[in-house]
C-alpha cells in the first residue's frame, strides 16, 4: 500500500511539475527565431509594472539606449513603488511609474526594487574604437553627460570589452554594440528608438544600417530573450516624430528577423531610409521631392508623410507642413506630437512656434512633454502668467524635478517668490541626497534661481549652500 501511495505521489508531482514547466515564458533566439511580444511604450517608465506583473526579479537587462535612466529615486517614491507591486496594483503601479519616474531614472527605481540586478548599457558613441583609450574616454563621456556621479565612475574599470562597476545597488557594463557580453542567462531587451539618430551622427551611416548593425551583432550573441520592449521616445522628447517610423520598423524585425539578414530589406524601409537620409543631411528640398515620389508607390503611409511634413518645414513651407501635420493627426493621435516638434523648430518666431506648442496642448491635453514644452516657451516669451498656469498643469501630470524646478522658474518670474521657493526646495528634493550633486545645466539655472530667491530674502547660508553642494554635468538634458 506504502509503494502504491508513493508512486501516486511521485505521479501528481511530475504532472504539477510538467505542468508548470510548460507555461514557463519561451525565450526565443534573437536572430533565430521570431519575437513577436515586444511591449511599445510612449513611457518607458511604465516598463517596471509591467516586469513586476510578469514576476521578474534579479534579471539581466541589455539597454541599447544613448540614455544611462540611472539617475536619483527618492526612498519615498521606491516605498510606495514597492507596496503598489506587493499589492499587486498593477494600474495604480504604472501611473504612479508614469507621474513619477522618467527616461533619466526608471532603470535605478528597476533595480532598487529587485527587478533588474545586471545592466549592459549598450552606447551607440564612438567611444570603443580604439580599445586601449576606450577607458579614459568613456569616463570622461560619463562625467559629462550621464546621471551618473563622478565617484561612481571613478570607481568603474574596462573587463573584456567593457566598462565595468557596481551602481545604485547592481553591476553595470558600459558597452558598444560590438564590445558587448553575452550573458549566461535569458535577457531582458529594451531597444531606444533614440539609439538610431545618435548612431546617425557618430558613424556616419544611415538610421537602418544602424538599425541592421545593433540587430546583427545582437542576433550574433545569439540572446535568449525573455521580454522586449521598445521604447519610442518620441512622447518623452528623446527623438522628433519624424523618426517615429522606428519603433515599428524594429517591431517588425524583431517578429520577421530574416529581414535583417537579407541583402534588401523592404521597400518601403529603404524609401523611408532614403528621405529621413537627405533630412537630417540638412537637403530639406531633396527630401520633401524624395517622399512625394515614395508617397506614389507606397499611398498614405504615415511616417513617410510625417518626414515629408518635416522636410516641408525645414524648406520653409510651413502652412504645408502644418496643414500635413493636422491630417496626421486626425488620423492617429501619437502623430499630434508633431505640432510640438514644430513648435521647437520654429522656436525664434514667437508667434507661429506659439501656435504649433498650442495645437499640441489642445491634441494632447495629457502629455507632459507637450505640457513642459508650452510652459518653457510662454516663460522664454514674457508670459509668466500663462506659464505659471501651464507649470501647475504640468506637475499634475508629473512630478519629476525638472518640472518642480520649472514650476519654480515660471512662479519667480509672476512674482510669486514664497510659491517658487517651495516649488524650488520640492525639485531639490528629488535631485538627490548627498553633499555633492550632479545637475545638467537646465537644472543649475533653475538652481541660480533659488539661490537669488534665497539672498533676496535674507538667506544667505542657503543661497551659498547651492553652489557648494550641486556641480554640472555639461549635459542640456
Amino acid at each position: 500500500m506504502g509503494v502504491i501511495r508513493t508512486a501516486a505521489y511521485l505521479l501528481c508531482f511530475c504532472l504539477v511539475a510538467c505542468t508548470w514547466r510548460g507555461t514557463e515564458p519561451v525565450a526565443p533566439v534573437l536572430g533565430r527565431e521570431p519575437v513577436d511580444r515586444a511591449l511599445v511604450l510612449e513611457q518607458r517608465a511604465a516598463a517596471i509594472a509591467h516586469w513586476a506583473e510578469q514576476g521578474v526579479k534579479g534579471a539581466v537587462l541589455i539597454n541599447a539606449s544613448p540614455i544611462d535612466s540611472l539617475g536619483y529615486v527618492s526612498p519615498d517614491v521606491i516605498d510606495h513603488l514597492r507596496r503598489l507591486i506587493k499589492a499587486r496594483e498593477w494600474a495604480r503601479a504604472e501611473e504612479f511609474c508614469r507621474m513619477n519616474l522618467g527616461p533619466a531614472n526608471y532603470l535605478t527605481a528597476a533595480v532598487k526594487l529587485g527587478i533588474v540586478s545586471e545592466i549592459h548599457w549598450v552606447l551607440p558613441f564612438r567611444l570603443f574604437d580604439d580599445i586601449v583609450m576606450a577607458e579614459g574616454r568613456i569616463k570622461a563621456f560619463l562625467n559629462e553627460a550621464s546621471t551618473l556621479p563622478s565617484e561612481v565612475i571613478s570607481g568603474m574599470s574596462m573587463q573584456d570589452g567593457s566598462l565595468t562597476g557596481p551602481v545604485v545597488g547592481g553591476t553595470l557594463f558600459v558597452s558598444s554594440p560590438r564590445t558587448l557580453r553575452k550573458p549566461a542567462t535569458p535577457v531582458l531587451l529594451n531597444v531606444d528608438a533614440g539609439f538610431f539618430p545618435v548612431s546617425y551622427h557618430e558613424y556616419g551611416i544611415t538610421k537602418l544600417a544602424s538599425l541592421r548593425n545593433l540587430f546583427e551583432e545582437l542576433a550574433f550573441r545569439e540572446l535568449k530573450v525573455r521580454a522586449v520592449t521598445v521604447a519610442s521616445s518620441v512622447p518623452e522628447g528623446v527623438v522628433s516624430p519624424e523618426y517615429g517610423y522606428l519603433t515599428a520598423e524594429i517591431v517588425e524585425g524583431l517578429k520577421t528577423p530574416q529581414w535583417f539578414r537579407a541583402e534588401a530589406p523592404p521597400d518601403l524601409w529603404k524609401a523611408r531610409d532614403a528621405v529621413d537620409d537627405a533630412l537630417s543631411g540638412g537637403e530639406a528640398g531633396l527630401a520633401a521631392a524624395s517622399a512625394e515620389a515614395a508617397l506614389k508607390k507606397h499611398q498614405g503611409d504615415q511616417p513617410l508623410r510625417m518626414l515629408r511634413a518635416a522636410a516641408l518645414a525645414g524648406a520653409g513651407e510651413t502652412a504645408r507642413a502644418r496643414g500635413e501635420i493636422e491630417a496626421l493627426c486626425g488620423e492617429d493621435r501619437s502623430n499630434c506630437y508633431g505640432f510640438v516638434s514644430m513648435g521647437d523648430r520654429l522656436f525664434g518666431e514667437l508667434k507661429i512656434a506659439g501656435e504649433f506648442f498650442r495645437l499640441g496642448v489642445d491634441q494632447l491635453p495629457n502629455s507632459p512633454l507637450a505640457v513642459e514644452k508650452y510652459a518653457r516657451f510662454q516663460l522664454a516669451a514674457g508670459n509668466y502668467q500663462a506659464a505659471a498656469e501651464l507649470a501647475d498643469r504640468l506637475v499634475r501630470l508629473r512630478r519629476g524635478a525638472d518640472d518642480l524646478l520649472l514650476q519654480g522658474d515660471c512662479y519667480r518670474a509672476a512674482g510669486k517668490k514664497v510659491d517658487a521657493v517651495k516649488a524650488y526646495e520640492k525639485g531639490i528634493a528629488l535631485l538627490g541626497d548627498g553633499s555633492r550633486i550632479k545637475v545638467t545645466q537646465r537644472q543649475m539655472r533653475s538652481l541660480g534661481n533659488l539661490s537669488k530667491s534665497y539672498a533676496e530674502s535674507g538667506e544667505l547660508a542657503k543661497s551659498e549652500s547651492i553652489s557648494s553642494r550641486y556641480y554640472v554635468n555639461g549635459d542640456e538634458r
